[in-house]
């Protein structure tokens, strides 16, 4: 059994056993008025576990652009067409929540998360390549403190590995991470500045990040984050969302060079086995999320992938001087790269939540905190699992209503229910 499925059945099992671990240990007991004992969740962030299908249509490779006797014409030759999936499965839990209230009414907190993931991708050619079964394997940690003002900070650390199941003795591990600051000047408008290391549009690449948000999250909004891409969202209904959005997915994952797509030899003589798979596609599509409880969340996105690039890289072919690349800094130079034809895509996902959480009914600090978890997904990829525990404006206006007519039964409702999100 390959290194990679061992790691998988890890990562399924650790998330299977947290799960259970934090819907029986995440509550606290203190007595209401009548002396009663109430049990008050510990966290905001539920044990949260999803899953993502990705697709996108095959293509032909253009040859002819190439010199006929150059390598980059016999890597065209070999690999004639290409064809891409990918199965994203991982899951995220609080490890510890701190609260504090300030002397001048801010409630502050601490959200100290556990993050898994993995990624199967299964890149396809022509006949003349054999098939290749990529995995990513991450676990990781992320911090998120909300000041309760209009500060947010956030960072996560995703170290990670890759390896070609179908060769052993590719395993190679890599790291990337997020570091930002968001400021929430209004409920309607919100800004981030930071710093991101991401193999996410297919090299290695050390960006700032930028992004602002136009419009509340509860209701509709336009977000603009580089290099995360751009979505105008709006719900429809208190349980369906719809959004329009464009954003890159990418990956840089370790292959096997079984197919002698690298010739270029070791300083000690041999083949070079391993070869680093990159690509890139950016995507312009519509989604739709489908929340039918706080539990539980779907989507479904589709689109076209216009601007698609496929690039092939070698440790060797990034020689310089004969030494050897610094594996934290530089970005890879491929020997074989090539633009795509665009494709139709299509992506479908779900996203399960467990146990209570604490309620964060018209808390717009906390719907800025959950939005950046999942805008930011865990081990390093573009996919969103949703904000599924943010409510849509129309539940909102509907429970005001409400307590127009009988504020006392509203009331109860919120202590009784709302209380626990």
């Amino acid at each position: 059994m390959y290194l990679g499925e061992r790691l998988y059945k890890f990562t399924l099992s650790a998330a299977l056993f947290i799960s259970g671990l934090h819907v029986f240990g995440q509550v606290d007991a203190v007595l209401d008025t009548s002396g009663k004992k109430l049990k008050i969740p510990k966290h905001y962030f539920s044990t949260t576990l999803y899953m993502d299908l990705y697709s996108v249509g095959e293509v032909s490779i253009n040859e002819k652009k190439y010199d006929p006797n150059s390598p980059e014409r016999y890597v065209a030759e070999k690999l004639k067409k290409y064809q891409y999936s990918q199965t994203i499965g991982g899951f995220y839990f609080p490890i510890a929540t701190k609260e504090k209230t300030h002397e001048d009414g801010r409630v502050s907190n601490f959200h100290f998360l556990g993050t898994g993931n993995y990624l199967l991708a299964k890149p396809r050619f022509g006949s003349d390549i054999s098939t290749h079964n990529l995995v990513k394997v991450s676990l990781g940690l992320r911090g998120i403190y909300n000041t309760g003002g209009k500060g947010i900070w956030f960072i996560d650390a995703s170290p990670f590995i890759s390896s070609d199941l179908s060769t052993p003795g590719t395993t190679t591990a890599r790291w990337a991470s997020t570091v930002l600051y968001d400021r929430v000047v209004s409920p309607k408008f919100s800004f981030r500045v930071g710093f991101t290391r991401t193999f996410a549009l297919g090299n290695r690449f050390h960006l700032p990040y930028l992004g602002f948000r136009v419009g509340r999250l509860n209701g509709m909004y336009f977000s603009a984050q580089f290099p995360r891409g751009m979505t105008f969202s709006f719900p429809l209904g208190n349980k369906c969302r719809m959004s329009i959005f464009t954003k890159p997915t990418g990956s840089l994952l370790t292959m096997g060079n079984t197919d002698s797509l690298y010739n270029g030899v070791t300083n000690k003589g041999r083949l070079d086995s391993i070869i680093i798979f990159g690509r890139y596609d950016g995507l312009f599509g519509i989604r739709f999320d489908y929340n039918p409880n706080r539990y539980l969340s779907f989507y479904l996105e589709f689109g076209q992938s216009n601007v698609r690039a496929l690039a092939l890289f070698s440790k060797q072919y990034n020689l310089p001087n004969g030494m050897p690349v610094k594996d934290n800094v530089d970005i890879f130079k491929p020997f074989f790269g090539t633009k795509l034809n665009g494709a139709g895509f299509v992506s479908l996902g779900f996203a399960v939540r467990f146990g209570k959480t604490r309620s964060v009914y018209n808390n717009y600090n906390m719907y800025e905190v959950f939005n950046t978890n999942t805008t930011i997904a865990p081990g390093d990829n573009t996919n969103n699992t949703g904000n599924g525990n943010i409510p849509n404006e129309v539940k909102l206006k509907k429970q005001k209503e409400a307590a127009t007519l009988n504020t006392k039964d509203v009331q109860d409702l919120i202590e009784a229910q709302d209380l626990y999100n």
